[in-house]
């Protein structure tokens, strides 16, 4: 491998790797242990769908009744009843286009997006960002490029200030037509600043090709850039096409790997294509070590990521990594060792102080002598950040310091008035306390915040307290 594609390998490990170490490792405490709140029975809404139901028996072709039924599922998250209630409603001619709607949604979630698109290309919809987002999004998964341009073509027509709909066009146009995606991009960002940085990565990954030495290197650069910005079903195309016009590229092999894991296609046959053509690839390497950590082998990985740390011994990150596969392999004590020889390597990197304070709350280790004073440190360093004052107050709870906890998280709101996974924090304790009226405020506020944010972990999480204290 020549010098320059060593260097974009590297590169391109810095941007990725950071992004999949803190998902690899749990880095938002506060959040993971919410995922799966107490769920409470909902006797009314069981109650009012036997009501339907038994309606529907004698009038199947009534299209509020069906209405009423899919949006009540839909409310619980019960995506294979809506699916199944919505296919017999289409039998009766009987379902609305918002109950389509809801139904396509129910497809999506269940990972049937062609399904998805063949219900909602047979409804009135009204541009909306959440809306077209959806639509396009199951039209990439099912491969329909083309249809999918031609969409937010059509679209663009209609509302030709919309910089959104010209950044959707672009995207598709890097795997199709790169040139034609510049264009896009800054008609995109002429309508939209908000849309600059993502354009400027786009761009410098598109006009690499003036100078790059061959088509595939080029590819994976493009791919790479459309991986950072989480267009994993794009980047997979994208590295596809590298490996088509250069089968010997390791490092394309490599890439196409995670994103085949991404977007739920074949990751390991692709991974052992790169380690077999360069065993010392430092992206089949780390790649290889976080597949095995999601596949639960912590001893397979730690062979990777301390074979990295003999390669780089200057990247905190390898050090990181290996600490925390010694840790899922019940050696905490020795992956703490990896962990503070990390904290050398990049002690002004507040990624450090992140991954060291979650590493101490995860494993309950040094919680106190070293996982706070790593906390305070992040939130200083990162103080509008609000996963920082999550990390910290969740420090603070494990140690059973409730109220100062609470105070942390208050301060953060005061800082981040508009976090919802804060609100959420407050009003988890304050239900604890039984400070009924401050805790229904804290967590509608989460909740109308975790709507905005679209934050379904968040929503759920606020909803279930919310159920529990009526």
């Amino acid at each position: 491998m020549n010098q320059r594609q060593t260097e974009m390998g590297l590169l391109v490990m810095q941007i990725f790797l950071p992004l999949l170490v803190l998902i690899t490792l749990g880095a938002t405490p506060q959040a993971t242990l919410l995922k799966d709140p107490p769920q409470t029975e909902i006797i009314s809404s069981a109650e009012n769908l036997a009501r339907l139901r038994q309606r529907l028996a004698f009038e199947p072709w009534q299209v509020v009744l069906w209405d009423e039924v899919i949006n009540e599922e839909s409310s619980q998250r019960l995506w294979a009843q809506v699916i199944s209630d919505g296919e017999e409603a289409l039998k009766w001619q009987a379902l609305s286009d918002e109950s389509k709607w809801l139904v396509g949604e129910a497809y999506q979630r269940t990972g049937k997006n062609r399904q998805a698109w063949q219900i909602w290309s047979s409804v009135d919809v009204s541009i909306r960002p959440l809306q077209y987002h959806k639509i396009i999004l199951a039209l990439r998964y099912s491969g329909e490029l083309d249809k999918a341009m031609t969409t937010l073509q059509r679209w663009s027509a209609q509302d030709p200030q919309n910089g959104d709909l010209f950044y959707q066009q672009a995207l598709i146009e890097c795997v199709r037509s790169p040139d034609a995606a510049l264009a896009l991009l800054d008609q995109a960002v002429q309508r939209d600043i908000s849309f600059l940085n993502n354009a400027h990565i786009l761009k410098q990954a598109i006009n690499i090709r003036a100078t790059a030495q061959n088509q595939a290197y080029h590819l994976v650069i493009l791919g790479r850039a459309l991986g950072s910005l989480n267009e994993w079903d794009l980047a997979w195309i994208s590295f596809s096409q590298a490996v088509k016009v250069k089968p010997d590229y390791a490092e394309a092999w490599a890439f196409l790997s995670e994103a085949g894991h991404q977007v739920g296609q074949e990751e390991y046959e692709p991974l052992q294509r790169a380690l077999a053509l360069n065993p010392h690839s430092i992206s089949a390497l780390s790649f290889a070590g976080l597949y095995w950590m999601r596949a639960e082998r912590p001893d397979l990985a730690y062979t990777y990521f301390y074979q990295l740390t003999q390669l780089e011994p200057q990247r905190a990150i390898w050090r990181f990594q290996t600490g925390d596969a010694l840790a899922q392999m019940g050696q905490p004590l020795y992956g703490m060792v990896h962990y503070q020889k990390a904290m050398t390597l990049a002690p002004d990197d507040p990624q450090s102080w992140r991954l060291m304070a979650v590493y101490c709350l995860k494993y309950h280790i040094e919680q106190r002598r070293i996982g706070l004073p790593a906390a305070r440190r992040l939130v200083l360093m990162s103080p509008n950040d609000p996963q920082a004052y999550d990390l910290h107050g969740s420090l603070l709870l494990s140690l059973q310091d409730e109220d100062s906890a609470l105070r942390i998280f208050e301060n953060g709101l005061k800082v981040v008035p508009h976090s919802a996974l804060l609100y959420l924090d407050a009003g988890q304790i304050y239900v604890k306390q039984q400070r009924w009226e401050d805790a229904r405020i804290s967590l509608q506020k989460a909740l109308d915040l975790a709507r905005e944010e679209k934050n379904e972990n968040l929503i759920d999480s606020a909803l279930a307290l919310l159920r529990q204290i009526s």
